[in-house]
């Protein structure tokens, strides 16, 4: 459970958390002006997301043509306005009923590049409850629209401010390639083509040549951060666990949100003798953000199983660690269950594969280990495919197999 306080770069923060959502987005914002995070709603229809959206009944949210909110009304978003003399003056945005973002910003390009803004993110539940009980008390009070041209909007903003909202429009994309120089995280279409490159080596698992592409890739761009993450995975796939704790550690430092980089210190740790509880350590901070991503979840069970195994612990810690490990397969278990079929993707089951296999339910995890392999092979998408998972899968169809064969 974290709260935390932004006030720089504030757009990208929102971008990163849209772009996770899995179910729902509930926005609340008094003014909504930014193509970019437009953008991200529709990206958001796409992949099925229910979108809810009140905004106050201002003249200067239904003015550019590049937000085409009729759009997405006729997509099936829900967009409600406030009625006057009331303001709809809200900023906050709720996502599956897991991250709550809040604060002074608009989504506006004003308070992107000029304004003194903040945001806070947090995952606090009870924080979020109040919210979207707050959410649902604001749609009481509000209209819904259905025909953006039918509708009379209160003019907040003259029309010389909402030229000025337009006019930022244009220079901001002209100024995006200084703001990318002065943070020296410039991606080129080269630099886009070899991050490419590399992430096809790794799911090929063509793990020597992943590992020599990145490092000299690193030499020249050493603050890319995707080449430090690439070539810690391909560290992982080989055995090499001290220079995978390096170059997640690595990537880490460039960002320090990137939670794959501490998932990989996590494993990285988990495999280096007297380390293990370094690699639960890294799991939580995975966790606290994401707390029902299965990979961490799985992750940190088998590190739990790893020290409850460890005859150097006394038996009262590791029946701990057992209980623990058991805590986690059982939520793993709910999770990819309360998924529908769509979303019960071959890593999830093979997650719950995982999670069935450390609680001796042979058969459930046989069960799910095929079925993931097989959604595996309808993967048509080069970079959805995983070598390296497809190799672990089948690994563990065999073992499975022979305990099963062993127990009749």
């Amino acid at each position: 459970m974290t709260t935390k306080l932004f006030h720089n770069g504030i757009e990208q923060k929102i971008i990163n958390n849209l772009s996770k959502a899995k179910k729902d987005v509930k926005i609340a914002v008094a003014w909504f002006t930014n193509p970019t995070l437009f953008d991200v709603i529709l990206e958001l229809i796409d992949k099925e997301i229910s979108i809810e959206l009140i905004l106050c009944d201002d003249r200067m949210n239904f003015t550019n043509p590049k937000l085409n909110f009729q759009k997405l009304i006729d997509l099936g978003v829900s967009i409600r306005v406030s009625i006057y003399p009331y303001l709809m003056h809200n900023k906050f945005c709720l996502i599956d009923s897991s991250v709550l973002i809040n604060g002074s910003y608009n989504w506006t390009l004003r308070a992107e590049q000029f304004n003194f803004e903040n945001i806070i993110i947090s995952t606090d539940k009870e924080l979020i409850n109040d919210f979207y009980n707050y959410f649902e008390q604001i749609k009481d009070k509000t209209i819904r629209i259905v025909s953006i041209p039918e509708t009379t909007f209160q003019n907040f903003y003259s029309q010389k401010e909402i030229d000025l909202e337009l006019e930022l429009e244009k220079t901001d994309k002209d100024s995006l390639e200084d703001i990318e120089q002065a943070e020296n995280t410039i991606y080129t279409d080269k630099i886009i083509q070899s991050i490419n490159n590399a992430e096809l080596l790794y799911r090929n698992a063509e793990h020597a040549k992943c590992i020599e592409y990145c490092k000299e890739k690193i030499q020249n761009n050493p603050q890319i951060q995707q080449f430090h993450l690439i070539l810690a995975h391909s560290y992982w796939r080989t055995d090499k666990n001290k220079e995978l704790v390096s170059s997640a550690q690595n990537a880490i430092a460039i960002n320090n949100e990137l939670y794959d980089a501490y998932n990989l210190l996590g494993i990285g740790y988990s495999r280096i003798a007297g380390k293990e509880q370094q690699s639960i350590k890294n799991y939580n901070i995975c966790l606290t953000e994401y707390p029902n991503e299965h990979v961490f979840l799985r992750n940190r069970a088998i590190s739990q199983i790893a020290l409850e195994s460890d005859v150097n612990i006394p038996k009262k810690f590791r029946d701990k660690y057992k209980e623990k490990a058991d805590q986690d397969s059982k939520k793993i278990i709910d999770i990819v269950s309360n998924k529908n079929e769509k979303e019960q993707t071959y890593d999830a089951l093979y997650s719950r594969a995982i999670a069935y296999a450390l609680l001796d339910e042979i058969g459930l995890a046989l069960k799910d280990i095929d079925l993931a392999i097989y959604k595996y092979s309808l993967i048509l998408d080069k970079f959805e495919l995983d070598k390296n998972d497809y190799l672990e899968m089948k690994i563990m169809q065999r073992k499975l197999k022979r305990l099963r064969k062993a127990s009749r």
